[in-house]
This record gives C-alpha cells, sequence and structure tokens, in this order.
C-alpha cells in the first residue's frame, strides 16, 4: 500500500573514543556547560556548608572545595569514555523507533523518547530527550551520501508518523 511506512534498515558500524570525545566537547560548549557550572557551584556549596558547620572556614576549606569541584568536572569530562563501548554496534531503526545491540547488551527507544536527529556534517545524532544521552551513526556505516540522505528520509517520516494522533 502507498500508505505502509517504509522497511526498518539496518547499520552495523563501531564508534571510537575521539568520535564520542569530539561528540562531548560540541555538546559541552553548546549546552552542557551551564549545567557543569550549576553542579560546581553546588559541590562547592556543599562542601564549604560542611566545614562551616564544624568550624570557621578557614583557606584549606576552600582548598577542599575546589578540588572538589574539579574531581566532579574530572568525571564528568571522563565518564563518556570510561561508559564507551568500542565493539560492534548493530542499530535497526525503523517505524517503531530504535533497537540496538552491542555484545550482548540491547535496548530499544521508540520514536516519543528521540528528542532530536540532527546531522552534524560527520554523524547523525539520536538524542533522547529525557537523558540528553545520543547513538551517533558515523557517516562511514552508510554506503554513501544517496544511503544517508534515504535513510534521513525515513527516519523524518517515521517520527512524524509517531507524533500523529491515533486513527482508531
Amino acid at each position: 500500500m502507498a500508505d505502509d511506512p517504509p522497511p526498518a534498515i539496518t547499520l552495523r558500524y563501531s564508534a571510537n573514543r575521539g568520535e564520542i570525545w569530539t561528540w562531548y566537547w560540541r555538546e559541552w560548549r553548546r549546552k552542557l556547560w551551564p549545567r557543569w557550572l550549576l553542579a560546581g557551584a553546588a559541590m562547592a556549596g556543599a562542601v564549604l556548608a560542611l566545614a562551616f558547620q564544624r568550624h570557621r572556614l578557614g583557606a584549606e576549606d576552600f582548598a577542599g572545595a575546589t578540588i572538589a569541584v574539579a574531581a566532579l568536572w574530572s568525571f564528568f569530562a571522563i565518564y563518556p569514555q570510561l561508559s564507551f563501548k568500542r565493539e560492534e554496534r548493530t542499530l535497526i531503526v525503523g517505524p517503531g523507533g530504535l533497537e540496538t545491540t552491542i555484545g550482548k547488551k540491547s535496548g530499544r527507544r521508540n520514536w516519543r523518547e528521540i528528542g532530536a536527529v540532527t546531522d552534524t556534517g560527520t554523524h547523525v545524532v539520536f538524542a533522547v530527550a529525557k537523558t540528553g544521552n545520543a547513538f551517533l551513526v558515523p557517516y562511514r556505516a552508510f554506503a554513501g551520501d544517496a544511503e544517508r540522505s534515504e535513510f534521513l528520509r525515513r527516519v523524518a517520516i517515521w517520527r512524524d508518523a509517531s507524533r500523529e494522533p491515533s486513527r482508531i
């Protein structure tokens, strides 16, 4: 039928740490830095409040707060690298959303859970609305520009269809 959604697409690819770092740095500059700043201020405030409850604040307390903030920010920067999975990913994208498998781990996201789909020039990025996590699909996962364009066209159809009210 003409109204049937296009068939699902299966991609297989591996990411590398450099790609994850580049994407994370871009997202940090775009939107993450205020969250880091707020979390750092909260951490410093908590450390100083605890110190103030015990005694009058001194230079060592401010140094401790600085170290705590540096440790927190280091964790934020390192975590994406620690959670990175280098194994080949199988990604099935279809009318119901995304299905992903890496080794023995698998997951599923429906289109309503996907906040944005962005073509960055080197990747197609599926951002999960609630968590901010993302699926990065490198261009090398596609046979060429035509396949990537067709992929993006189908994704737009599936996402639009998921947002239409049910016709039951």
